[in-house]
């Protein structure tokens, strides 16, 4: 059971879901920075909300995650951690966190094959239609445009969001500015991969407990 969540500048990312966390119904938290998907004039402040609640939240919240790692050998299930962490320990092959367009695929009404279930009025987004191909057709037919591929994080963030990345509606610098909070929640789980590494060959945990999802559930990861 995984608790989704949308966040705003009226989240406090700590606070939130660490109470999600606290509810025994939720095996796993995972959020979306509401980013794109609201016009960027929505926020007041998104570089100041960034600087003053986002970044220091996410650093208190894997700093607690580790510790608690290391005292009790549980794993809480926080996906964004989990999802790049196993990237880090190379359990995960590249491409995008979600499958879209590689191991995820949306069969609309029609019989049209969608890369990416929300862009289906998109022409980018159709890969053919089941009457006309073969499934091994639609397979890495559409992978992120630049500058994702060429970016040193891409084995690890995959490229974040197809559509995001396809459609820039927040334009470039919207878009850089997005990445910046990828390649700050890597960094963070770069500086703590020693401590797990340690607990790993202590047997203390396994790298199989790091995985997640086990089975592709196209969630995106990638806040």
């Amino acid at each position: 059971m995984i608790a989704r969540m949308a966040v705003s500048q009226e989240s406090d990312i700590y606070r939130d879901v660490k109470h999600l966390l606290s509810i025994p119904y939720f095996d796993h938290v995972h959020w979306q920075l509401n980013v794109v998907w609201d016009p960027e004039g929505s926020w007041k402040d998104f570089r100041a909300w960034l600087e003053d609640s986002y970044y220091p939240g996410l650093r208190k919240l894997a700093n607690e995650w580790i510790y608690e790692i290391e005292r009790s050998m549980r794993i809480q299930g926080i996906v964004p951690f989990q999802g790049v962490m196993k990237r880090l320990f190379g359990l995960k092959r590249q491409g995008l966190p979600c499958g879209a367009g590689e191991s995820a695929f949306t069969i609309s009404t029609d019989g049209s094959v969608l890369a990416c279930p929300i862009g289906g009025e998109f022409s980018w987004n159709r890969l053919g239609n089941i009457l006309d191909n073969e499934p091994q057709e639609f397979r890495s037919r559409l992978i992120p445009s630049e500058p994702c591929p060429s970016c040193e994080y891409y084995p690890m963030c995959g490229g974040r969001c197809l559509f995001a990345n396809k459609e820039r509606l927040w334009g470039d610098d919207g878009f850089e500015l997005i990445c910046e909070t990828v390649r700050y929640l890597i960094e963070l789980m770069k500086e703590i991969k020693p401590r797990i590494e340690r607990l790993v060959e202590e047997g203390t945990i396994s790298e199989r407990d790091l995985l997640y999802p086990r089975v592709n559930n196209t969630t995106e990861i990638i806040p």
